[in-house]
């Protein structure tokens, strides 16, 4: 009896224990935006930020916009971030996707609820405990924002 209940206890935690955090895929990023255009203009303003969704066809050889798309941010500094939109909690789950908040301080997985800050990536709230991944960017003296993978 004693037998029984320990093989269902452990069949129970190895079906319960799947990783929260998994990998979020490699994927080739390569695209420019002229941030003069006025769709893009917003972002002249420090603290401001937009998402592009990884459908837009921005991308050089159709390489754009990441797994589940792009949130592009003006950081206090005057730097650009680049951040990926597929949460880090779960990112294999179709709707792991975050969103600006009309604030434009967060990222917000609304499947979820892990909350990130847009200064850094990292996790404001979880229950994701690793920050949004980054593009390696720069910004050329044109006002264009060009966001590559981030070589190893």
């Amino acid at each position: 009896m004693i037998r029984k209940i320990l093989i269902m206890s452990l069949i129970m935690l190895i079906i319960n224990c799947q990783p929260e955090n998994e990998e979020i895929d490699n994927v080739l990023v390569n695209f420019s935006i002229n941030i003069q255009l006025p769709f893009y203009n917003s972002l002249s303003t420090v603290g401001n930020a937009i998402q592009i969704s990884a459908s837009e066809s921005l991308g050089i050889n159709g390489y754009c916009c990441g797994v589940k798309g792009i949130i592009i941010y003006h950081h206090p500094s005057g730097e650009y971030m680049a951040y990926e939109r597929n949460c880090t909690f779960q990112p294999n789950n179709s709707c792991s996707q975050v969103n600006l908040e009309e604030d434009m301080l967060f990222a917000v997985d609304s499947c979820c609820g892990s909350k990130f800050l847009l200064l850094d990536g990292s996790v404001y709230e979880g229950p994701a405990n690793i920050p949004l991944k980054r593009y390696r960017n720069l910004n050329d003296k044109f006002s264009n924002f060009n966001a590559r993978t981030r070589k190893a």
